[in-house]
């Protein structure tokens, strides 16, 4: 699938600056992705519940996610929620502090060429490129970039090695 992406290092509330930036200029819910044993979506109206370490789906409020059916090897089925059965959607992974010494990577990325996940998207990238610093090839907040210039650790994971930290 065509898609684009935009990698960031942002706190909770270099994140939560640009959810709600966003969610001005358009009115937007959030599902939980993930494969699950249920198949309600867990769906969110504020932006202020969006946890670290989480990926979600994101779209227009009143659209509504669809849920699909993953059947598994050893019988039963699950249910996904994904963009592959919504492709007006972006994923929105949230990265976030995992201690104080490091600081875990998140992005925003579409995975289709629909109209509406396009336009979502560019909203989105808007918002970051104006409020975030580019480093590399990564956007990092205003509070990331505090955290970066105070020796925490900007890395893609817990247990990702020095080497490969975002560094001026």
């Amino acid at each position: 699938m065509p898609g684009k992406q935009i990698p960031l290092y942002a706190t909770q509330s270099d994140l939560l600056a640009v959810v709600q930036e966003a969610c001005s200029v358009r009115p937007l819910e959030f599902a939980v992705m993930g494969l699950f044993d249920e198949a309600k979506p867990t769906v969110l109206n504020d932006p202020e519940k969006l946890l670290p370490f989480t990926a979600y789906l994101v779209f227009d409020k009143g659209l509504g996610v669809i849920v699909r059916q993953v059947s598994q090897r050893k019988g039963g089925v699950k249910y996904a929620v994904d963009p592959m059965e919504n492709p007006q959607a972006i994923v929105l992974r949230c990265g976030g502090l995992f201690d104080a010494q490091r600081l875990i990577a998140g992005d925003i990325s579409t995975a289709t060429r629909d109209a509406q996940s396009e336009a979502l998207y560019a909203l989105f990238a808007k918002v970051i490129r104006r409020r975030f610093d580019k480093i590399r090839s990564y956007y990092v907040g205003p509070a990331a970039t505090q955290l970066l210039d105070s020796g925490v650790r900007l890395t893609s994971g817990a247990k990702s090695p020095e080497t490969y930290d975002l560094v001026r």
